[in-house]
């Protein structure tokens, strides 16, 4: 599948600039899908990723949540209204505060549910996370006070749940992913079961993308509705202030059910470290970015940038594009490590006894013993080589996962490798999260560090040992 579409017209210069100024920010791309008049007018993707790669979309998910509740609502099994008080009534502590009776979903559409602060760990990890959210006590009047919450959007996911009697990926699948003609994606659940709705969604930029477009047509997609557009207009109006620790337009222009205001008009959801989608109705433009990103102020004052110049004459080719996303993430090859490294790991929380390094023409295989089986891994040699494994600990978060959970999860990668003196370094690339990780074996120091470039890591280093 091409990389690169950028239709007859659009400023293909606009597009280049938005790239080159994402070096500038140490923000990373992955991918880029741009709508007009419900037509794809630029569509990239960045290799070694592929063009419809699915993403982990952290907060961007919530948009995708606040739907499932307007499905609800129309359907008049929930209300905005509902006190979430009677509607989980064997989730509640054994006395219920003012707080608590007066707390509505509306209130956690809003981000306005009383705390003070996200309670999304102690949900995540809890072993009942709706009993955590509402024993955690209320610094606020619940629907006053704006304290952005995933665990509030937790509790709408759960609400879904409630008042239909199915799981929430089932049923989003049904009302709504299905209706867009898309797969049934992955969406992450806590510890307990109960969908982490504000996050953990996995989709590729087409989805979203029509998803916005279902949006911008307030609730239909296709000639058939999915939600009305009552509810559309009501979750995209601005319930709230919203200003985050700064006075960037984008975050202090208000938030709706599940999704911001714009500065620049429409409105938008958003996640962590860089994942966006803009629907801006006044300019029958639907944007959406999938990156790895250090600075999400810059980055959208880059993306508004690359908007205000897009529909704007220019001369750019468009295979200068077409370069930059073949080989902004080119690797030099390097000499090759042409020896066996059989190496001994220190005890350590991720359960790995033993690592291995060897030459597989001039790439590398890396197989990690952990908890009596080996993985392996590949690494190219001036290329990216995509590898899956299954490891325990190397799944890099917001926050650091807790080991003595002892989960295992997909570490879906592209590697690569260099080699120089006594020094291994192995770069992966997620292929299906917004991060990037370095394996650095210094086989002099008897260390093995793992370094992440955006997020967290529980364990970063080891002890190692030749034998």
């Amino acid at each position: 599948m091409k990389r690169v579409y950028i239709k007859e017209g659009v400023n293909a210069g606009a597009v280049k600039d938005f790239i080159l100024n994402c070096g500038t920010i140490l923000t990373a791309p992955r991918a880029l899908q741009i709508l007009k008049g419900g037509e794809t007018v630029v569509k990239c993707a960045f290799a070694p990723y592929e063009p419809d790669g699915r993403m982990y979309l952290y907060s961007l998910s919530k948009p995708f949540c606040s739907v499932m509740c307007g499905i609800c609502i129309d359907e008049g099994l929930l209300s905005p209204d509902v006190k979430l008080c009677e509607l989980f009534p064997d989730k509640m502590p054994g006395e219920l505060t003012e707080g608590l009776k007066k707390l509505t979903l509306e209130d956690c559409l809003t981000m306005r549910c009383g705390h003070g602060r996200c309670v999304l760990e102690e949900m995540r990890w809890g072993k009942d996370a709706l009993k955590e959210f509402f024993a955690f006590p209320m610094q606020f009047e619940p629907g006053e006070t704006f304290v952005y919450s995933t665990g509030a959007t937790m509790v709408c996911a759960a609400a879904v749940e409630r008042v239909t009697g199915r799981k929430f990926a089932d049923l989003a699948y049904e009302k709504l992913f299905s209706k867009l003609g898309v797969e049934k994606p992955e969406w992450r659940e806590a510890l307990d079961g109960t969908n982490l709705g504000g996050t953990g969604l996995m989709v590729n930029t087409e989805t979203v993308a029509r998803f916005g477009q279902m949006l911008m047509q307030k609730g239909v997609y296709n000639g058939k509705r999915i939600v009305s557009e009552e509810y559309i207009k009501n979750a995209t109006s601005k319930h709230t202030e919203s200003y985050v620790n700064h006075v960037s337009p984008d975050w202090s222009s208000g938030y709706g059910y599940q999704f911001w205001k714009n500065g620049r008009g429409g409105f938008r959801g958003d996640g962590a470290y860089g994942q966006i989608m803009f629907v801006l109705p006044e300019e029958d433009v639907v944007a959406v970015f999938f990156g790895e990103s250090y600075d999400a102020v810059k980055e959208f004052e880059f993306f508004n940038k690359m908007l205000d110049d897009l529909f704007k004459p220019g001369d750019c080719p468009a295979e200068e594009v077409e370069k930059l996303c073949e080989n902004l993430y080119s690797v030099p090859k390097t000499e090759p490590f042409r020896r066996e490294a059989d190496l001994a790991v220190a005890p350590n929380g991720a359960g790995i006894t033993r690592v291995r390094l060897c030459a597989e023409g001039d790439g590398l295989c890396i197989t990690v013993t952990a908890d009596g089986s080996d993985r392996v891994i590949r690494c190219g040699n001036g290329e990216y080589i995509r590898s899956v494994a299954s490891l325990r600990d190397f799944d890099i978060t917001q926050v650091p996962s807790d080991p003595a959970l002892g989960r295992e999860i997909p570490f879906d990668v592209y590697g690569s490798y260099e080699y120089s003196g006594d020094t291994v370094t192995a770069t992966f690339r997620h292929a299906d999260t917004c991060h990037t990780q370095k394996w650095i074996f210094d086989l002099n120091a008897g260390k093995w560090t793992v370094e992440p470039r955006c997020g967290n890591l529980c364990i970063r280093e080891f002890d190692i040992s030749a034998e």
